[in-house]
Order: structure tokens, then C-alpha cells, then sequence
């Protein structure tokens, strides 16, 4: 897990520093916002990973039931 956020970490700290690079984006209220939006990407990315991982299973699940019913 500390391996997660520590990556999660240096995409924000990359993030930043293209953005101030190639934008200088002086405000740190624009990199607040980056950031945000970066973790909720990532948050959301990995909940469609989880879902998509439980919905085999439960059609595998029903997959073995209907197979079972004569």
C-alpha cells in the first residue's frame, strides 16, 4: 500500500512541476485542484478494476448455478 501512495506521490509532485514548468501556474489553490482530480482519477480507476474483478466472479457464480439445474 505505501508503495501505491508513494507513486501516487511522485505523479502529483510530477504533475506539478510540468504544469509550473510549461504554464507557471502560481497558485497553489490550480495545483490544489490537480491534485484532487489526479487522486479521484486514480480512486476511480481502480473501483472500475475492483468491480469489473467482482463481476466475473458472480458470473461465474450464476455461470456454475444454471450449469448445476438440470
Amino acid at each position: 500500500m505505501s508503495n501505491m501512495i508513494l507513486a501516487i506521490q511522485l505523479v502529483i509532485e510530477s504533475t506539478r512541476a510540468t504544469l509550473n514548468r510549461n504554464f507557471a501556474i502560481k497558485s497553489q489553490k490550480g495545483g490544489m485542484i490537480i491534485e484532487y482530480a489526479l487522486v479521484a482519477l486514480l480512486i476511480s480507476v481502480v473501483a472500475i478494476g475492483i468491480i469489473q474483478a467482482i463481476g466475473l466472479i458472480i458470473n461465474q457464480m450464476y455461470v456454475t448455478v444454471n450449469n448445476g439445474i438440470p
